[in-house]
Order: structure tokens, then C-alpha cells, then sequence
């Protein structure tokens, strides 16, 4: 069944805004908004007030961009119990007409404010509407500039970019931001505690609230698990070889003795899978 508005948080309805929005579904958009919306993008002047006027702009707007969403964080802070703030941090790809494909990492703040809203007379209810919508990007710093890294630059790259379509694991980590993980980027996950460790393709770990087994129910089908204490994605398993698994990160996951004859077996066929492609 999927859930109305006021029925998620409002971490992953900003999050879903922008997913649709960039799948070009602007209904969720526009159905958040009040009517004295404040619009601000991410170049110079472009800034609008009201609902009724944005909804104008984007009317008289055509295009023919298609956008891909890849990594995204979210983390949310409430001011009282009326207002609340939520940042979206993702990499955006956009395709251009002319085949040119241009990459940032966007930055997007909400201002959400809890408004009474009138059905009937005498009859006032309260609801999640969206007053504010902050747009920049998030740039690589400047070596020559060590305070204030806003230098602009466009990073291009090939037809090969990532795919907003590709499956995503969402998860929190130990200081509340919530990442939307893609699958195939997570190397292998270990139990750290009463957390556990994401390793990502890249170097990056995240520290999760949730243990290797809370995981493993989540997403059943995206990893293997050799181990009571590990996950592994079996695209980075470099060898097995008696009682443990070699990543290609260097890192060594052992095996259980008892388990070791069907945990061989099973990544040995799934890397022959592999060699016929």
C-alpha cells in the first residue's frame, strides 16, 4: 500500500519530492507547497515567490533534459513543534539534447511549517506544508581559496553515469543523517558492535545504527552472507581460498569451517556466471 503524505516523515517525502521531480512527475512537488512558497535556485536572481507563480513559470517551460539521481543523504532538525528543516545532499546527472552530460552534487533545503487549514467552518486541521525551497550545489573546494570554497565547475562525464534507476539501500547512520545507498557501490558490510560498518566501493565507511542481521532482513536479496558478522557484495570477491574470502580491497572475511563447502560453491558459480557474459 503506499503511504500518504502525512503519513511519512518528512525526511523521505522531501527525498520522494525530488526523486519524482527528477523522473519529471511535478504533481508531489507542487501538492507539498503553500501558497506563499519561496522558491530560490541556484544561480543569481532566480528566485520566486508564490505558488501560483512558480506553478506559472515551470508552465511556460519545455524541455527535452533528462536527470539521473545517484547517492543521496538526508538529515533533518526540528525548530519547535511547528517548523522543521530537512537537507537533501545528492549527485545529479543531467543529459543534455546534444548528448552532453554534466554531473554536481545538489543541495536541497526544505523549510516545512506545520499551517492550520481550514476544511469546513469551525473545522481547522493542521498539515506538513512546504514554505521554502533552497537549491545550491555542493562544489569541489578551490586549493586556492581555504575559507570560502564556491568557485564554479562542471564535471562532465561519459555516457556510462549512474543511473538513478539503480536500487538503493536506505539506511541511518550513528549521527541520524539517513544515506540512500546504491547497492552495487557497498563492498561489504561487518557487525561493529551493536552497529556495523558500510564499506563503500570508493573508501568511504558509514557507521549504521543497524547490526549485519537487522540488514540482512532489510535487504534479503542484495547481499551474501558468508558469516554471522559479514555481508559481502560477491561483484568485489576476488578469491576464496580455505576458510576466508579476499575482497578487492584487501580485506580478508573468514568463513565458518562448517559452512565453507556451500559458501565456495556458491561464489564460485556465481564468478563462472560472471566469465560468460
Amino acid at each position: 500500500m503506499v503511504k500518504k503524505s502525512q503519513d511519512i516523515s518528512l525526511e523521505e517525502r522531501s527525498a520522494n519530492i525530488l526523486i519524482e521531480y527528477y523522473n519529471n512527475n511535478l504533481e508531489p512537488y507542487f501538492e507539498a507547497m503553500d501558497k506563499d512558497f519561496l522558491w530560490l535556485g541556484p544561480s543569481r536572481g532566480q528566485w520566486v515567490y508564490g505558488k501560483d507563480n512558480l506553478k506559472e513559470m515551470y508552465d511556460n517551460e519545455t524541455h527535452d533534459l533528462s536527470f539521473e539521481i545517484g547517492e543521496m543523504t538526508t538529515s533533518m532538525r526540528m525548530m519547535g513543534s511547528s517548523v522543521c528543516e530537512v537537507i537533501v545532499s545528492f549527485d545529479l546527472t543531467t543529459h543534455y539534447p546534444d548528448n552532453e552530460i554534466v554531473y554536481v552534487r545538489e543541495r536541497v533545503q526544505f523549510t516545512w511549517e506545520k499551517k492550520k487549514i481550514s476544511e469546513k467552518k469551525g473545522d481547522n486541521t493542521k498539515e506538513w506544508k512546504w514554505m521554502t525551497c533552497h537549491i545550491s550545489d555542493e562544489h569541489l573546494q578551490d586549493p586556492r581559496d581555504s575559507i570560502y570554497p564556491v568557485h564554479l565547475s562542471d564535471y562532465l562525464l561519459d555516457s556510462d553515469a549512474r543511473s538513478a534507476r539503480e536500487r538503493r539501500i536506505i539506511l541511518s547512520d550513528v549521527d541520524n543523517v539517513t544515506h540512500y545507498i546504491i547497492d552495487a557501490n557497498v563492498a561489504w558490510i561487518e557487525n561493529f558492535g551493536a552497529h556495523s560498518i558500510i564499506h563503500i566501493n570508493d573508501g568511504k565507511t558509514i557507521e549504521c545504527k543497524n547490526t549485519v542481521n537487522e540488514i540482512n532482513k532489510l535487504y534479503p536479496k542484495k547481499f551474501y552472507r558468508p558469516h554471522v558478522s559479514f555481508l559481502i557484495n560477491l561483484n568485489y570477491v576476488v578469491s576464496i581460498t580455505r576458510f576466508e574470502i579476499k575482497m578487492s580491497d584487501g580485506t580478508i572475511v573468514p568463513v565458518p569451517e562448517k559452512k565453507y563447502t556451500k559458501v565456495k560453491k556458491d561464489i564460485t558459480d556465481f564468478l563462472d556466471i560472471l566469465k560468460k557474459r
